[in-house]
């Protein structure tokens, strides 16, 4: 790795940033020297242009490891597993404050608010969605319990990440009126458009993965792959205000 490496891969991906909706950095990615290089410098570009991220898998790796990428962001979308989650606690807990007997919301809820209220989707069981915020229009928690796949594939997560960030795209898209009026893919005015757009995002990306896993396994059964999964997205395609019936509100 050299600095002449990093400098023309960081310089070669910005000249495309500004022509994006949304970043997502994770999955692929791995875990190099030059790639741990690259990260932060892209990252500081898409700030600077006010771009929504969302990281998973090796993106998260690269948070944990420099926590300040993401402090304070609130356009920011962070999706860990169990085990992502824990690292990135760790990372923020540096005053060794008590959390083991937290639940599994208030550990959300927690590591968002020390994030400086980045949305925060905990993989699991029931996906936890949260940003820490604490005013009574924004103290929403959604937990997405909806049946999925009784079959666990490598790409799942993939699929997830994704899936949030093109309901980011298209609430970017829609915010700028790019769809116009006559165009019915807009979302209609409903309840959740009082809430922060990129929870709204997590949750559509949440039930839209779950649905489409559990259309692929009752299709596929045990021979299930990840691109049986992505051809049933299309088939989860509903209103907002029907899917957000299938999970669960909570505020703390």
């Amino acid at each position: 790795m050299n600095n002449t490496q990093v400098t023309k891969a960081v310089d070669e991906i910005g000249k495309h940033l500004s022509r994006l909706d949304v970043l997502l950095i994770g999955p692929g990615l791995g875990r190099n020297t030059l790639v741990s290089n690259i990260v932060p410098s892209v990252v500081q570009q898409a700030k600077k242009l006010d771009l929504p991220m969302v990281f998973d898998a090796d993106g998260l790796a690269a948070v944990v490891t420099n926590i300040e990428l993401v402090m304070n962001q609130r356009n920011v979308v962070l999706t860990p597993n169990f085990r992502e989650f824990d690292r990135l606690l760790n990372a923020v807990n540096t005053s060794n404050q008590a959390i083991d007997n937290m639940s599994d919301l208030q550990k959300a809820e927690y590591l968002a608010q020390k994030l400086g209220n980045v949305t925060i989707v905990k993989k699991g069981a029931i996906d936890i969605i949260t940003n820490g915020q604490s005013s009574p229009e924004e103290a929403v928690i959604f937990q997405v319990d909806i049946a999925g796949s009784l079959r666990r594939v490598g790409g799942q997560g993939d699929v997830l990440s994704g899936s949030i960030a093109a309901f980011i795209a298209f609430h970017q898209c829609h915010r700028r009126g790019d769809f116009g009026d006559s165009d019915t893919t807009q979302i209609k005015p409903s309840s959740l458009e009082k809430l922060d757009p990129f929870k709204v995002a997590a949750l559509a990306g949440c039930i839209y993965t779950r649905m489409a896993c559990k259309y692929a396994f009752e299709t596929c059964k045990r021979s299930m792959a990840t691109s049986n999964v992505i051809e049933q997205l299309n088939r989860t395609n509903s209103d907002f205000e029907e899917l957000i019936h299938r999970c669960r509100i909570n505020a703390l």
